[in-house]
């Protein structure tokens, strides 16, 4: 077996992760957020879309139902328009009316983390496929709402969703 001396001086060069966050922006300030999560390998665990509109299988629905059940959790959060997705979920979220609004980071951590149980509850009972990598992709994406416009087209883009599927990013 041949090795090789690492010098000291060095370290190794590492792979630099793509920064998802904004740099220098808070994300505990009272906002509109954007935000897209996707399933771990883009496998299409939450129904199908047929004739351009998303039919939600039980583990869609039990997604669906988390998603509306934040606004619960984190009392003042406005759970706006979303889509789940075959496999991904877009979801509009405002933190505007909240006295001490949460870092966006810690609402989806929570949602990802309640659904990702869900799930794993159900495929051990034989109800949906088992996931042996977790339930959702490492991170996810978030757009800062900046104004109505922008607003507006976040909005269209979540209704327009299930009517593109067909060259959707995440359809593979």
């Amino acid at each position: 077996m041949h090795t090789r001396a690492m010098d000291s001086a060095s370290p190794p060069e590492w792979p630099q992760r793509k920064r998802l966050r904004l740099a220098g922006f808070d994300y505990a300030e009272a906002r509109s957020y954007f935000v897209t999560i996707v399933v771990v390998d883009r496998r299409c665990l939450f129904g199908e879309v047929t004739q351009g509109r998303m039919s939600p299988s039980h583990a869609g629905e039990m997604v669906v139902s988390h998603w509306q059940a934040l606004a619960v959790r984190f009392s003042g959060l406005e759970v706006e328009q979303f889509v789940v997705m075959p496999n991904h979920l877009h979801g509009l979220v405002s933190t505007v009316g909240m006295s001490s609004p949460p870092v966006l980071g810690s609402i989806v951590g929570a949602f990802k983390s309640i659904t990702a149980r869900a799930y794993r509850a159900g495929a051990d009972e034989g109800r949906w496929p088992p996931m042996s990598h977790g339930l959702w992709q490492r991170g996810y994406f978030d757009h800062i709402i900046r104004d109505e416009t922008d607003a507006a087209h976040a909005m269209e883009y979540i209704a327009n969703n299930p009517a593109n599927w067909r060259t959707d990013r995440y359809n593979s």
